[in-house]
C-alpha cells in the first residue's frame, strides 16, 4: 500500500510542476551551443555553434574569438534568423610557428519572441596546445 501512495504523489508533484511549467513557458530561453579547438603544427582548428532549443526562438548567433599564444587572430560572429536556427562556424587558423597554445572564446546568444534584443547565455573558453 505504501507503495501506491507514493505513486501517488509522485504523479500528483509531476502534474504540478508540468502545470506551472506551462504558465511560465513563454519565459523559457534555451540554447545550446558546442564548440572545440584542436591544435597540430602551424595552426589549428575550430568549431563554434549555437542552435535554437525553444519554439518561441526568432534567432540564433555564436560570437567566437581565437587566440595564438595570447594574441587576438579571430573576432567574429555567425547570425541565423530563420528556421531552424542553428548559427554555425567552422575555421582554421595558422601561424609561422610550429608550437603554439590556442585558446577559444564563444559565447552563444538567442533572440526571442516580442525581444528584439540578443540574449548572452554563457562564455566558454577551451584551449589546446603543441
Amino acid at each position: 500500500m505504501r507503495m501506491k501512495k507514493s505513486g501517488l504523489v509522485i504523479s500528483i508533484t509531476i502534474m504540478l510542476v508540468m502545470s506551472l511549467g506551462m504558465v511560465y513557458a513563454d519565459d523559457v530561453y534555451v540554447i545550446l551551443s558546442d564548440g572545440w579547438i584542436e591544435a597540430y603544427g602551424y595552426g589549428a582548428d575550430f568549431y563554434a555553434d549555437a542552435e535554437a532549443a525553444t519554439s518561441n526562438t526568432t534567432g540564433v548567433k555564436v560570437r567566437y574569438t581565437v587566440y595564438r599564444n595570447g594574441t587576438k587572430v579571430v573576432d567574429s560572429s555567425v547570425t541565423d534568423t530563420t528556421k531552424p536556427y542553428k548559427a554555425v562556424k567552422e575555421g582554421t587558423v595558422s601561424s609561422s610557428k610550429y608550437s603554439n597554445s590556442w585558446r577559444l572564446d564563444l559565447t552563444p546568444y538567442g533572440r526571442y519572441s516580442g525581444n528584439p534584443e540578443w540574449i548572452v547565455f554563457s562564455t566558454s573558453t577551451l584551449k589546446d596546445s603543441n
